[in-house]
């Protein structure tokens, strides 16, 4: 089409729309992998890292310690009947939850998480106790908990081939009391497996299972819905 000799409006129009191309195109080619016009993929993070909740039922009323022997040796494969070996290599917790049933008499149960007990460690905050007591027949005690912001137990944890091991918190609770763990992982990526730290018995070779929170312990928190050995 001609362009108008006396208004230019065409012309005008069409300069507009070939701007509008080019600006695109430059915005195209920045946002390219690689960078320009470049066919390189961009970079990208290669690493298994998730977020996962475990439920676990107290099989008796009991205090237990967790420590980072206890978190790596939750999620684990077998290598024989009685071997198995971690699949994580770091954990960070988020969140813990217990629930705490009424006694059949009614008298008052209590919970508690305790974090940071550790006083032998010269890092992190002093220990902070969380608790919860049942009332009457309708309300079980009940806590909900998140490590403490600058304490060792919201950190990474790295087991190290089994060079250490710290005890993160601590609980408290009644017979059937149901605790959530809820906590990130990175799934293991060429490093040297580790065995489990705790005993392992009548284990099938190849499967995957997860094990009682305190398995170091006292093994009173038993996994639910979940292959345990």
């Amino acid at each position: 089409m001609d362009l108008d000799p006396f208004t230019g409006a065409l012309w005008s129009s069409e300069k507009n729309r070939t701007k509008g191309k080019r600006k695109n195109s430059s915005r195209r080619n920045k946002n390219a992998g690689g960078g320009g016009r470049s066919l390189a993929p961009p970079p990208f993070t290669a690493t298994f890292v998730t977020r996962k909740k475990l439920r676990f039922i107290a099989s008796s009323a009991g205090s237990v310690s967790v420590g980072t022997f206890d978190l790596f040796d939750l999620v684990c494969t077998a290598t024989a009947a009685n071997a198995a070996y971690q699949m994580m290599s770091g954990v960070r917790i988020k969140r813990v939850q217990i629930w705490g049933p009424m006694a059949a008499n009614l008298v008052p149960v209590t919970v508690s998480c305790e974090w940071s007990p550790n006083a032998t460690l010269l890092i992190g905050q002093p220990s902070r106790i969380m608790s919860d007591t049942s009332m009457g027949a309708m309300r079980a005690a009940y806590v909900s908990t998140k490590p403490p912001t600058g304490s060792l137990a919201s950190m990474w944890q790295s087991y190290n081939g089994g060079a250490g091991s710290a005890v993160l918190f601590k609980l408290a609770f009644p017979a059937n009391s149901v605790v959530d763990v809820d906590f990130e992982f990175v799934l293991q990526n060429g490093e040297t497996p580790t065995s489990v730290t705790a005993a392992v018995a009548a284990a099938t070779v190849g499967a995957v299972y997860v094990r009682a929170l305190d398995s170091n312990g006292s093994v009173l928190l038993i996994p639910v819905s979940y292959a345990t050995i």
